[in-house]
């Protein structure tokens, strides 16, 4: 299934049992044992024509089971993203994912803790199920692991009920900080990847462009490529340009 550019493949999708609409008339649970769980996770991963892909992104369950260990052995994974909440008992459960991953050779590009905090109509932030948990989970020896929190979010809820990212929605109002948050862990992620592949180096500068240099039409935004590299021609420190098309 594509959509918005984006290409999705899901167990539920081919389990007759899974009660997913298209993919049969049952409904029940996926029971498998160790064995199989391998095979499947391996044939979802390696049977499917996932055609020319810039990442590819993968919901694990929770845990540290057959899943995960499967996925590890059938690809070089980049890095993992690590979600919980901010109870203790999930902060355990995500610490060991960490750590596992860690063994087998995966770093943590980021730590995302959900349902962080929600804000009252007076503005204010309270944190209903504690504070102080996210530092426990993004402790390292050589360094801090970034991290983002995510509110408890009607606008989040919404979109998820309706079929439509939030990213995509983009509502009006309401949903600043958790827009806000994405954007933030997208860069996160984009920073953190480069430097498992480039080196654990700080870049100096960094290189955006104005509005001037850019045109919008039907809704993508274009600019002018010869305009960045004049730009970057006046200094004479080294910097690396990374470029993006759909072509």
């Amino acid at each position: 299934i594509e959509h918005e550019g984006v290409r999705l493949l899901s167990l539920g999708f081919v389990n007759t049992h899974s009660g997913v609409q298209g993919s049969g008339e049952n409904n029940g649970a996926a029971i498998m044992r160790g064995p199989l769980v391998v095979k499947v996770v391996a044939q979802l991963l390696k049977g499917t024509d996932w055609g020319e892909l810039d990442v590819l992104i993968l919901d694990l369950p929770p845990g540290t089971g057959d899943v995960q260990l499967a996925v590890c052995q059938e690809l070089a994974l980049s890095g993992a993203v690590a979600v919980s909440t901010p109870s203790k008992l999930a902060t355990v459960d995500t610490k060991k994912g960490i750590e596992m991953f860690t063994s087998l050779g995966v770093p943590t590009l980021a730590v995302v803790e959900n349902m962080s905090y929600f804000v009252c109509e007076g503005g204010g932030k309270h944190y209903p199920f504690g504070k102080g948990t996210m530092q426990d989970m993004t402790a390292n020896s050589s360094k801090p692991t970034p991290s983002v929190q995510f509110p408890i979010s009607m606008a989040a809820n919404d979109a998820t009920e309706s079929g439509e990212p939030l990213c995509l929605a983009r509502p009006a109002t309401g949903a600043d900080d958790e827009l806000n948050t994405f954007q933030e862990l997208g860069k996160i992620v984009s920073r953190e990847l480069l430097r498992v592949h480039y080196g654990d180096t700080e870049p100096e500068h960094q290189v955006q462009y104005s509005s001037k240099d850019s045109s919008q039409t039907d809704g993508e935004e274009l600019f002018d490529v010869a305009t960045l590299q004049l730009n970057l021609e006046k200094s004479t420190n080294q910097f690396t340009l990374r470029l993006f098309s759909s072509s």
